[in-house]
């Protein structure tokens, strides 16, 4: 008895041996699989948020002379793009602002998110186009255009391949010439994707000796902030006043 007893025993013992070894073979695989999967997902989701928090458009504003005409104050301010290598992306553009206040104001389109998950190369985050500067003492509609609304912006040229450049830029083109069709048109924001289309403003006053940041999110949201303009900026901007002054007609 005691002999059938320890057979029972250690067939039990094998056929729970057995069933767990099953049990790992089949099991091991797919739990790889599910620990591979959800590892990718933690990768592409780490990838999204790191879009959502990288800066896109950057412009730098600087003020180069300021004045009063006739009881206004008029501001002469330069306006430079920067690529995200910290270079110049094109020569600077110099603006003459009236008002206290100097407004930036863009054209943003914010795609659907979906896009921006997959990392879609042409609606793959927001775009913005720099629309206007001006002062507070301005008619907005008279003042001159910083983006060529014909043109994709050379910031974005960067974020394609070279054989999808054109695509990109007829793409582009495109959302920039029917954008209020886009503000207005539901339907049409649906078939290209467009979760939002508005016009967005910043707007600081302008004072001398700092230097204006306008940096423009993945989702096409531009803000404005400031730092002190580095002495070798203000030391240049000096020089260059005193330039002007011996130059001017009249002084002896």
């Amino acid at each position: 008895m005691v002999r059938n007893l320890t057979r029972l025993l250690t067939l039990a013992v094998l056929s729970v041996g057995l069933s767990f070894g099953l049990y790992y073979f089949y099991r091991t695989p797919q739990a790889e699989i599910d620990l591979r999967a959800e590892k990718e997902k933690t990768k592409k989701l780490q990838a999204y948020v790191q879009r959502l928090t990288d800066e896109k458009r950057v412009a730098q504003l600087l003020v180069t002379g300021q004045r009063k005409e006739n009881g206004v104050l008029v501001t002469d301010v330069l306006f430079q793009e920067i690529g995200r290598d910290g270079t110049t992306i094109k020569p600077g553009r110099s603006f003459t602002v009236r008002g206290n206040l100097v407004y930036v104001t863009a054209l943003s389109i914010r795609f659907k998110q979906s896009y921006m998950e997959e990392n879609n190369p042409l609606r793959g985050h927001g775009i913005v186009l720099f629309d206007r500067i001006f002062g507070d003492a301005q008619v907005p509609s008279d003042a001159p255009r910083i983006d060529d609304p014909n043109d994709v912006p050379a910031f974005y040229r960067a974020d394609v391949d070279n054989k999808d450049a054109a695509e990109a830029i007829k793409f582009e083109q495109n959302l920039w010439k029917n954008f209020w069709r886009l503000v207005d048109d539901k339907q049409l924001r649906e078939k290209e994707g467009v979760e939002v289309a508005t016009g967005k403003a910043s707007y600081q006053p302008m004072i001398p000796e700092r230097l204006y940041r306008v940096t423009v999110d993945a989702r096409g949201n531009p803000t404005m902030d400031w730092e002190p303009v580095p002495a070798i900026y203000l030391e240049a901007l000096r020089n260059a006043a005193a330039t002007r002054e011996v130059k001017a007609p009249g002084k002896p």
